[in-house]
């Protein structure tokens, strides 16, 4: 039987990345026995493979059931924490972090960005994952949901947002979060923005400018756009 990205992801939960992050959170009462096997069965075989493709590449180190790359200035956590009052205390799979280190590999592979200028959760935490310029400068942004969805109508928010720099008290968590995505394109201007959900499904976007302001646009593109010299 040919193995698949999910049985080599499920080994590595179970022999590395499971025991690291118990161990390093003992004393919040986390143990192996602690993990919800039930909630790995949500990965995609897709996903599951760019993730794998990260790792064994280098884009990203671990250390505690956390991921960092080059130039992340926040980890990204595999696992989600369960309730204090178990013992041991439950933790899931988390995959919205699975998705965007897999995202490092698909702009690492196959649209050759070098592994230095990469890394996930911006400086706070505005986007997902930044591809720098050898000056450090942003030229893309890019945004994770879990399905095609939500990062859709992520998509709609953030274009409301983008195009009326006066609309600053949103009345949701969900806007609230849109909002927060649209002001970190604007202080950061880079110049594309990619939009990832599970299994492939993703976007990629021209920022375009449209005053000084801070009025801008998300005007689709080919992929090609997401190059690191497009």
């Amino acid at each position: 039987m040919t193995r698949t990205a999910i049985d080599e992801f499920r080994e590595r939960l179970a022999s590395r990345w499971v025991p690291s992050f118990s161990a390093a959170h003992a004393h919040r009462d986390f143990a192996p026995e602690g993990f919800r096997w039930e909630t790995a069965t949500r990965l995609k075989e897709y996903d599951a493979r760019w993730f794998l493709a990260a790792v064994d590449a280098g884009l990203v180190t671990e250390s505690g059931g956390f991921f960092v790359a080059a130039m992340s200035p926040h980890t990204e956590q595999l696992f989600w924490s369960g309730s204090k009052s178990e013992s041991p205390r439950t933790f899931t799979l988390w995959l919205e972090p699975i998705i965007t280190i897999g995202a490092l590999a698909r702009l690492h592979f196959d649209h050759g960005w070098p592994a230095d200028r990469l890394g996930c959760q911006s400086k706070g935490s505005g986007l997902d994952l930044v591809g720098y310029d050898p000056a450090d400068n942003w030229v893309l942004g890019g945004e994770v949901k879990n399905t095609q969805r939500e990062l859709d109508a992520l998509i709609v928010d953030m274009a409301r947002f983008a195009a009326d720099p006066g609309l600053t008290r949103p009345e949701n968590q969900r806007l609230r979060n849109a909002l927060k995505k649209v002001v970190s394109i604007r202080k950061n201007k880079p110049s594309t923005f990619w939009a990832i959900a599970a299994e492939g499904y993703s976007r990629a976007f021209r920022v375009v400018r449209l005053d000084g302001a801070g009025r801008f646009a998300l005007q689709k593109t080919p992929a090609a756009r997401l190059d690191p010299e497009a």
